[in-house]
């Protein structure tokens, strides 16, 4: 599946730490998709994780499927708060059906705290 993205990373990725606070819900605007695309959450039997892990892999984030599979698995399956991968993990879909993107709001520290 990554063969057929238009953009293959080569280069190393710098991560960066970003923190990002909403004090409230009352003021985030709302944009609408294209038409035809449309927002799926992930679904656990639906092979999620794969089309996670080939999304990445085609950003350039590891090598292969593989590695990204077993960061998924290892960050957020094994995970204590893994059954809100339910509403955290979101997929743009083109009209193809074609899972072309990926959010996710996940868990992290935070100065120490969780």
């Amino acid at each position: 599946m990554t063969d057929n993205y238009l953009h293959q990373s080569t280069d190393k990725i710098e991560f960066i730490t970003v923190k990002m606070f909403q004090p409230n819900m009352d003021s985030i605007p709302s944009f609408s998709l294209p038409p035809d695309y449309s927002i799926e959450l992930y679904k656990p039997n639906f092979n999620d994780d794969e089309k996670w892990a080939e999304i990445i892999s085609a950003a350039g984030e590891f090598r292969t499927v593989q590695q990204n599979h077993e960061l998924f698995t290892k960050t957020f399956l094994n995970h204590k708060n893994s059954h809100l991968l339910f509403e955290r993990l979101y997929f743009l879909v083109n009209p193809k059906g074609r899972y072309i993107g990926t959010a996710m709001a996940w868990l992290d520290k935070l100065d120490g705290n969780e």
